[in-house]
């Protein structure tokens, strides 16, 4: 069975329980500061393999996170 054979089936709340015994995850805060919250971290062939805990969707990070693009919104003046 490989990586993604594990999601043919509907999600529910078994399938993290699965994902975790089978990878060995490990519930823990996101390294990214723009991903609030924690996530469920393992590895797989070596690569970071990370589920944010996020309701009932389930995402799958394979490899460490992409950078991501600040952007700050401000109200600019008149004299700007």
């Amino acid at each position: 069975m490989g990586l993604f054979d594990i999601f043919r089936k509907p999600p529910g709340p078994s399938l993290l329980g699965e994902l975790t015994a089978r990878y060995g995850l490990q519930k823990k805060p996101c390294p990214e500061p723009s991903f609030m919250g924690d996530w469920w971290e393992g590895r797989h062939e070596g690569r970071l393999l990370a589920f944010p805990a996020a309701g009932n969707r389930l995402t799958l990070f394979l490899g460490g996170p992409a950078e991501v693009t600040e952007i700050y919104l401000v109200r600019a003046t008149p004299d700007d």
